[in-house]
């Protein structure tokens, strides 16, 4: 296991900010120890920061990094364009030495926090947006055009809040099998355009009821 820090710090910031779990303040205060007391770099997996924040899982970790990045006190740098190989998790919130003027420095703190919670939120739905189509077109490749629009609509659609889109309140999405399903369920409703199971082809129906329809299918059928 990795050496554990004697103490870590937290921004006080953080503290106060309502948006955040008690892992997630840990959390920053490890990735601080890492960054600035230690390697210079918090370059540790997610199993080595389950391990030194004392949590069960690291469903937690990924939770806690995903809520930091999204209110602006972290940013994660990747290798790849897919954001699955970390390199680096930067914290942005540092601390300066005591200066006479009090109010100025929590000013430029407040303005330093407020800056980056901005740029990661448009980072992070800009994100949103395009990751599903963009992995699409990475893992997929299909002349269905008609049904790669209809697929990445629903999965796309968002839900009463819009902060998630559907396929994101999936406790597993694998988009190849998701497809493969989709074509087969496809193939079997709309019966070589012939009537359905609904009476009508899945190319002729709208949207909207063809998603509702989608829903009682999959419900009928015990499919998450």
């Amino acid at each position: 296991m990795e050496n554990l820090p004697d103490f870590i710090q937290i921004p006080h910031q953080l503290i106060m900010d309502q948006k955040l779990r008690p892992t997630d303040r840990i959390l920053y205060g490890v990735i601080y120890w890492m960054t600035k007391l230690k390697n210079e770099k918090c370059f540790a997996s997610n199993k080595t920061l389950t391990d030194i924040c004392g949590v069960k899982s690291e469903q937690a970790i990924r939770g806690a990094l995903l809520r930091l990045e999204k209110q602006g006190y972290i940013q994660r740098v990747y290798k790849d364009g897919k954001r699955k190989i970390r390199s680096e998790i930067i914290p942005l919130v540092v601390y300066s030495k005591v200066a006479t003027n009090v109010a100025t420095v929590a000013t430029n703190v407040a303005t330093n926090v407020a800056t980056n919670v901005a740029q990661n939120k448009n980072i992070y739905n800009k994100n949103i947006k395009e990751e599903l189509h963009t992995l699409f077109d990475k893992e997929i490749q299909t002349d269905n055009l008609k049904e790669k629009e209809n697929f990445l609509s629903y999965w796309t659609e968002k839900n009463t809040g819009g902060k998630k889109e559907r396929w994101q309140k999936q406790t597993v999405f694998d988009i190849k099998r998701r497809w493969s399903t989709w074509l087969k369920n496809s193939k079997k409703w709309s019966n070589d355009n012939k009537q359905g199971e609904w009476g009508e082809s899945v190319y002729d129906l709208d949207l909207d009821y063809y998603k509702k329809q989608t829903e009682k299918w999959k419900q009928r059928n015990h499919i998450v």
